[in-house]
């Protein structure tokens, strides 16, 4: 992939990643008139999540739009496959009478298939349902995240989501055997510091009597559960994507498969459980779908955040799958572009009042974006070395460096492999 084209798909999937948490939060924060003709807040979590398995599912379907089936005319054989009547003689293929005859239509291997991509060429044969472990952990984040929230500060998702970093940079040492160089684990680790300053006003400069102080550690474990779900989520599909050569494209419209048919199950349950106080539904369902729809029905603003989001979702699925698999650190560098992402919506509530400005917080953004930039080597590190030549230090070999060559020029049986 080009330099131009990788830096496309970075800033798309900022963009991208921001309209998807956006759009939910405008939801939410928009009165309108439910079933019951009572006005209150659109707080629909898991009619939310399974509108955003219903956008992923759409991808099926471009997919084979885009790649799916080709016509094949009845007189051409697939090169490289000869028919079980076909005879080679001579340097020429006679057909046999007991050839089958060949059909109109005939779906080709993506290898063969000119329209797709070279690195999407020749997928190994797998289960697809190796990616509902990936949707597991998708629902399960989703659950945790509805339950943990509320029992803790309000703060408490954004100070807690940038250890989703950290531990991705530790699965994919663990699974995927990706050595991370020092700045690398440095950034890391300054980006979570800095969304971990962002969110600590509530703790250090706001004493809230409401909340129990074992509510409070359980919500905070919670939460930190849900970013280990979004970890190993995004380390499975790396490696999946990887091993198999699949097209992100598939990809997320196979989770979306999968998704969406559980979540439809579960929102059918959820209306008939009624969660007490965790619920703020007018009757205190766990979930109800049709006070959704009457809400998005009497409401534009909420019917524009539910489009937003179930379009968006699907770009943010493809471009951060698509990083994984491009990037030998796509798992981390997906997440670290994801905290990018939560810096500009965490902004965007400073600016629209949906929450409140606090000093420190000036310090946890240019913590993030100093993480960011000591990842991917912008500015700091190339100082680095040029005040270590200035000082005639001896050049510097990054750990997990390979110094030897490959092949050594005088071993012709190597050279010949």
């Amino acid at each position: 992939m080009a330099i131009s084209a990788t830096l496309a798909v970075k800033i798309l999937y900022i963009c991208s990643g921001c309209v998807h948490y956006l759009s939910p939060q405008w939801a939410e924060n928009t009165n309108a008139t439910g079933s019951h003709m009572k006005i209150h807040e659109f707080k629909h979590p898991f009619f939310m999540a399974c509108l955003k398995y219903l956008g992923q599912l759409f991808c099926i379907l471009l997919y084979y739009i885009a790649f799916g089936r080709q016509t094949v005319p009845n007189n051409n054989t697939v090169p490289g496959n000869v028919g079980p009547g076909a005879i080679a003689d001579g340097g020429a293929v006679a057909a046999a009478a007991d050839r089958p005859e060949p059909r109109p239509f005939a779906r080709r291997r993506p290898g063969l298939n000119p329209r797709f991509p070279p690195e999407e060429r020749d997928p190994t044969k797998y289960n697809k349902f190796i990616f509902l472990l990936c949707t597991l952990c998708d629902m399960a984040r989703t659950g945790l995240l509805y339950v943990g929230p509320k029992l803790t500060y309000p703060s408490s998702s954004i100070m807690l989501s940038g250890t989703v970093t950290f531990f991705t940079a530790l699965l994919s040492v663990a699974f995927l055997a990706t050595p991370l160089q020092n700045r690398m684990w440095f950034g890391v680790c300054v980006s979570v510091c800095g969304l971990a300053v962002l969110g600590l006003r509530d703790y250090v400069f706001v004493h809230l009597n409401s909340y129990d102080s074992y509510g409070i550690a359980a919500g905070d474990l919670l939460i930190v559960m849900a970013m280990i779900m979004t970890a190993t989520q995004v380390i499975l599909e790396e490696k999946f994507v990887k091993k198999h050569n699949i097209s992100p494209l598939l990809t997320v419209g196979i989770e979306g498969l999968f998704g969406f048919v559980l979540t439809l199950i579960l929102v059918v349950v959820f209306y008939f459980v009624h969660a007490g106080g965790f619920s703020k539904l007018p009757e205190h369902r766990l979930e109800d779908f049709i006070d959704a729809f009457t809400q998005m029905k009497s409401s534009w603003r909420i019917a524009l955040a539910v489009v937003g989001t179930v379009v968006s979702v699907c770009f943010y699925s493809y471009f951060g799958i698509t990083i994984a698999k491009s990037h030998d650190h796509g798992a981390v560098s997906r997440m670290v572009l994801d905290n990018i992402a939560t810096l500009f919506v965490f902004a965007f509530f400073l600016i629209v009042g949906w929450q409140p400005v606090h000093w420190v917080m000036s310090i946890g953004f240019c913590l993030v974006v100093l993480g960011v930039m000591f990842y991917y080597d912008f500015i700091f590190y190339n100082i680095y070395l040029k005040i270590r030549r200035g000082l005639g230090c001896p050049e510097l070999v990054l750990p997990g460096a390979d110094t030897e060559p490959l092949l050594v020029r005088n071993d012709a049986a190597v050279q010949e492999r």
